[in-house]
């Protein structure tokens, strides 16, 4: 099975590299997709690597990456409330980062979920053939 999806992800033109049962295809930006095949079930999650802009050191799974980011956001609210008084004042900062996560996150879910779906068509074409 993973030697006929090995084909079709190269005649679609899609990077990865095999580790023990699983293939990990290169999305872009950090984004990884990780297709493991086990007694025939084939499970598919997604992930961005370290040291991506919107992770920072950590390796996050796509389900928690708006978690992790409302984190940060309040964290940056915190602050900026908290320091209101100072010299400098910039109000809308929080308001920017979050806008910045939010357009982040969605490009990372829809490029996560079409590649998905084009996996999951590879993956039933290969079943019936």
């Amino acid at each position: 099975m993973l030697d006929k999806l090995k084909t079709e992800l190269n005649y679609v033109g899609y990077s990865y590299y095999q580790k023990n049962n699983s293939l990990i295809t290169k999305l872009g930006y950090g984004l990884r997709c990780k297709i493991e095949y086990n007694d025939n079930q084939v499970k598919i999650s997604g992930y961005l690597k370290r040291w991506n802009f919107l992770t920072g050191l950590a390796s996050l799974n796509l389900k928690w990456l708006m978690t992790y980011n409302l984190i940060w956001f309040f964290i940056f609210l915190f602050i900026q409330l908290y320091f209101k008084s100072g010299v400098i004042k910039l109000p809308y900062i929080p308001f920017i980062i979050l806008a910045w996560f939010l357009v982040s996150n969605f490009y990372y879910y829809f490029k996560y979920f079409y590649f998905k779906s084009t996996l999951i068509y590879m993956v039933y074409n290969i079943k019936n053939k």
